[in-house]
Formats: C-alpha cells, sequence, structure tokens
C-alpha cells in the first residue's frame, strides 16, 4: 500500500492521468473476478496462491477479449548440491540456503523449498549445518490466518509421510497475530532414500 502510494504520487507529479495505477487488496474472490472481468482492464498482475492465480488466470483467458496475466505464485524451488560442492563449501552453501529460505517468514516465492544433498558425510553436513541456523532464528509475522492453516496443514501431512524426519524442533510463537517459526513454520524435514 504504501509503494502504490509513492507511485501514485509520482505518476501524478509527473502529469500521469489520475488513476493510471490502482492498487486493490482483498480476500474476497468476488472483487478480483469483477476486476479481472471489466473490459476497462487490459492486464492483470496477480501475487499469492497457485489456485487463486490458476482461477484468475482462467478468467482473463476467457474474456471475449483475452488479456495477459502476470502471476507470481506459490511455487517450490529445487537446490541441487553435488558431492565437491558440499565437501568444499557446505557451510557457506548452508548458511545461503537458511538465510534465503527464512526470508519474509518463507513467504517469497522465489525462496528455495527443497535442498537436495548428496548422500555421505559433506551432505550430512551441510543439513545439519541448516537445521541448526533455523533453529536460532526468530519467529515472523504471516500475511494472513489462510497462510498459517495451510502452512500448519502441510507440514502436519509432510510430517506423516513414510521416511520423513523433522531436522529442527518447533520454537514458540508469539499467540497474537499470524506468526511463524522457522524450523515448523517451513517444514524443514529430511527424506532418506530408503535402501
Amino acid at each position: 500500500a504504501r509503494c502504490a502510494r509513492v507511485v501514485t504520487e509520482a505518476a501524478r507529479r509527473a502529469g500521469a492521468p489520475d488513476h493510471l495505477l490502482s492498487l486493490v487488496q482483498t480476500s474476497a474472490p468476488d472483487v478480483s473476478r469483477a476486476l479481472v472481468e471489466a473490459p476497462e482492464i487490459q492486464a492483470v498482475a496477480f501475487t499469492g496462491s497457485l489456485g487463486v492465480g490458476r482461477l484468475l488466470f482462467d478468467v482473463a483467458a476467457r474474456r471475449a477479449q483475452p488479456i495477459p496475466f502476470y502471476g507470481e505464485l506459490g511455487s517450490v524451488n529445487p537446490v541441487f548440491v553435488g558431492t565437491a560442492a558440499a565437501a568444499a563449501r557446505g557451510e557457506a552453501i548452508a548458511d545461503g540456503f537458511a538465510a534465503s529460505m527464512t526470508m519474509g517468514t518463507g513467504q517469497f516465492c522465489t525462496k528455495p523449498g527443497i535442498l537436495c544433498l548428496p548422500p555421505g558425510d559433506a551432505g550430512d553436513r551441510l543439513l545439519d549445518r541448516v537445521g541448526a541456523q533455523l533453529a536460532v532464528r526468530d519467529p515472523g509475522p504471516l500475511l494472513n490466518a489462510g497462510l498459517r492453516a495451510s502452512l500448519d496443514t502441510t507440514i502436519q501431512r509432510t510430517a506423516r509421510a513414510n521416511g520423513v524426519r523433522e531436522v529442527t524442533s518447533a520454537r514458540a510463537v508469539p499467540d497474537a497475530g499470524f506468526f511463524a517459526a522457522p524450523p515448523s513454520a517451513l517444514a524443514f524435514f529430511a527424506l532418506r532414500e530408503s535402501k
């Protein structure tokens, strides 16, 4: 909202027409759908869940005059670490992974979501280092209650999967608001290939 105010004011000062930029923040699907269907709208940018993004994409594509849809949607970004890299710079890789994974309480679509490590001592050390890095990070705020509920469901489902073990233990989070602690909130688990 603050960015939108700054951009709107800058556009006004530069002589741009009023309402060149509009920011709408809503959790009401009908409002979002109505905006995408409005003939005055000629492109849509959306950041959020894959489900809602897909719905809005479909609405944009089904219009009499389809419009572009630019979506930054929930994603899982894998990171692959080879044996030589894990052995040569495992600590640096672990520290960078943990920092990137927890930035913004893990809510950035570009964050790494899966860490694929080589078997053996170097991979084990790197995994232990990531777990240690996550264990000392403070809880952070989530955008809303829906994200908190979705996160809890994903963590519980992942924890019940065969061969999964939690790498770090959960930390306490504030009672008020929608907070998540990195170890539990980001569902950092290890899955070993069965032999």
